[in-house]
């Protein structure tokens, strides 16, 4: 399920529920829900591979927007290299 979040990442920055949304659309098998990928999106902060950024453009609805870490990108490169 990392992978796929990172691989969805790689395009740019997202926030958490449009990654929900994302997944469901383009891998429903997962049959994700929320409170699976928002804990998974804290761990892959904690461990560096995501940075995230709240972003209050709409005071009423803040979003915390996620992105790809150096680190993030290169252990996606890495995953990538093992599925070939």
């Amino acid at each position: 399920m990392a992978l796929a979040i990172m691989a969805l990442l790689v395009r740019g920055r997202a926030y958490g529920y449009e990654l929900v949304k994302r997944l469901d659309e383009y891998a429903s098998f997962l049959a994700l829900k929320q409170g699976t990928v928002y804990p998974l999106l804290r761990r892959m902060e904690q461990r560096g591979l995501l940075r995230a950024e709240w972003d209050y453009t709409n005071p009423a609805k803040p979003k915390k927007y996620y992105q790809l870490t150096d680190d993030g990108i290169e252990a996606l490169r890495k995953m990538c290299e093992i599925c070939r």
